[in-house]
């Protein structure tokens, strides 16, 4: 097995000939070099790696301290080139256990492509690039609003939760989309920060065995964090992750997580889950009458649940109304974008006031 030596930032006179001393010492030779984005979003080096028997190893590899079989192309700037393939896909939610083993499966040497899932009730967008500095991943946002809104308003089949949260059912609506991705692009598994015993609902042994196979990931989902208590996957089988370096979590504790954070020196701990709306009872008090009242509710008529102050108005027999009240000027410019063509849109004259839809 070769193994790459790291070498780290380097004035442009130094590093051709650091890289051939790099390539020399590991018993291969060296091609083409281009700076790209290192693992932890230094820039390093990589270079066109052959055997000593000249067999090609692969496109472009990574000066790094790993094994040459376990490293693959990064892209600068966190873009994605046509041959640049991750080996694993990550679900994050922005909270810190999705980060974590995001980040443990990183230090092994494995590039990792994050998913940021983005809907009307959970997802930040615009905080992917600054995760992305602050936590040395790679960050895609990927929009299931519509899919979402479709869910709630067929009813989950797994049910919900304390509130109106169907966990099950949106873990699977999320690793569905991820195992579409994994397909496209080859990568070996999808990582999720599940950690066994956490939560009440999803983080079962039985859930977690029914959210694996309902979206259809048997061997292809790891969950790094909690993985010694799991069934090995096909990345561990292959020797593509080291089985030995991931963790045996449980329960609903934060004392591991916290000093594996500090182990890896995140600069910000993030809130323990991402912040999903439909978890909180107050919110699903204007999420409820959209799902009751609303003849085929889409994702805007949930976006607009989020906004201002909710008025219903309905009997028996529909139709029902709705009226939302802006509280401020930002209340007002969401509505004003909300609006659709059948909406009637209030709003004072002569002197500053709410907007009413």
């Amino acid at each position: 097995m070769h193994t790459l030596i790291h070498v780290a930032e380097v004035e442009p006179d130094w590093s051709g000939l650091l890289l051939k001393i790099a390539i020399r010492l590991c018993g291969a030779e060296f091609g083409a070099i281009r700076p790209v984005r290192g693992f932890a979003g230094d820039i390093a080096f990589a270079v066109k790696v052959w055997d000593i028997r000249r067999k090609w190893c692969g496109d472009y590899a990574f000066i790094s301290a790993y094994p040459l079989e376990r490293i693959i192309p990064h892209a600068p700037g966190g873009a994605m080139s046509p041959h640049d393939k991750p080996h694993a896909l990550a679900l994050l939610s922005g909270g810190l256990d999705s980060i974590l083993a995001a980040r443990l499966v990183q230090e092994q040497g494995v590039a990792v492509r994050c998913l940021h899932f983005v809907s009307p009730f959970f997802g930040k967008p615009h905080l992917v690039p600054r995760w992305e500095k602050l936590y040395g991943l790679r960050i895609t946002t990927v929009d299931i609003a519509e899919e979402f809104a479709k869910l709630l308003a067929d009813r989950p089949s797994h049910g919900f939760g304390s509130a109106l949260n169907p966990c099950v059912d949106c873990k699977i609506l999320m690793l569905r989309h991820a195992r579409r991705i994994l397909e496209e692009t080859g990568a070996c598994c999808v990582l999720s920060g599940e950690v066994l015993g956490q939560r009440p609902m999803s983080q079962r042994r039985d859930a977690m065995n029914v959210v694996r196979r309902d979206a259809g990931l048997k061997g292809k989902l790891l969950r790094p964090l909690c993985a010694l208590h799991m069934e090995e996957t096909e990345a561990e089988a292959a020797g593509l992750i080291d089985r030995q370096r991931l963790l045996c979590f449980s329960g609903r504790g934060r004392k591991d997580q916290l000093a594996l954070a500090e182990r890896f020196r995140l600069p910000e701990i993030p809130t323990p889950g991402g912040g999903c709306r439909l978890t909180e009872k107050g919110n699903a008090r204007s999420y409820w009458p959209v799902l009751k009242y609303a003849p085929a509710p889409g994702a805007a008529d949930f976006f607009l649940a989020n906004t201002g102050r909710q008025f219903w108005h309905a009997t028996d027999a529909p139709p029902a109304y709705w009226l939302l009240v802006g509280r401020n000027e930002k209340d007002n410019a969401r509505l004003a974008d909300l609006a659709g063509p059948r909406d009637l849109a209030f709003t004072t004259v002569d002197f500053p006031g709410p907007l009413a839809l």
